[in-house]
C-alpha cells in the first residue's frame, strides 16, 4: 500500500481528536490505552483500523466470547474492519491478516501490556454486522465459528 500525504486539514483533525480523547480520560491504564490508540492512528494514518482498548478489571467482557474465555484483568481489544482489509478473506488467510494487524497494534499497548499472550484478549470483525469474525486468546487465533 503506498503512502498518501496527509492534508493539513486531516492533521488538524487528528490533533483535535487527540486532545479531545485524552482530555476525557482518567489517569492510569485508561489514559495509557487511549494514548496507545492515538499513537497507533498517528503512526499509521492511511491504513489504521478502528481500534478500541479497554481494561477489563472484573471479567465483564467474557460473555462476548465463546465459553471459557477469561477477560478479567486483561486488555480487551476490539478491531473493527472499516477499511475492508478482511473482506472476502476466509480461513487461514483471514486469521493471518488479523495476526499481522494485531501484532502492529500490540506495539502501541506495550506501556500497559507486557506480554500479548497473557495480557490481551482481542476480537475482530465488521462493526455494522455486530458479529466478530474471530478472536485472539492466550497466544492463539481462532475463527469465531470454530
Amino acid at each position: 500500500m503506498k503512502n498518501k500525504k496527509l492534508s493539513t486539514w486531516k492533521i488538524n483533525k487528528l490533533q483535535r481528536l487527540v486532545h479531545k480523547r485524552l482530555s476525557a480520560c482518567r489517569q492510569g491504564s485508561e489514559f495509557d490505552l487511549e494514548e496507545a490508540r492515538i499513537k497507533y492512528i498517528v503512526a499509521n494514518p492511511t491504513d489504521y483500523l478502528d481500534v478500541t482498548f479497554l481494561f477489563d478489571e472484573v471479567g465483564g467482557f467474557s460473555g462476548f466470547f465463546p465459553e471459557g474465555i477469561d477477560t478479567k484483568n486483561k486488555i480487551r481489544v476490539f478491531v473493527w474492519d472499516d477499511k475492508g482489509v478482511f473482506f472476502k478473506k476466509t480461513g487461514r488467510v483471514l486469521l493471518d491478516e488479523f495476526k499481522k494487524r494485531l501484532e502492529v497494534i500490540f506495539i502501541y499497548t506495550q506501556p500497559v501490556a507486557k506480554d500479548m499472550n497473557v495480557d490481551v484478549v482481542a476480537s475482530f470483525g465488521k462493526r455494522e454486522e455486530k458479529i466478530p469474525y474471530g478472536y485472539f486468546y492466550q497466544g492463539e487465533y481462532h475463527l469465531w465459528e470454530e
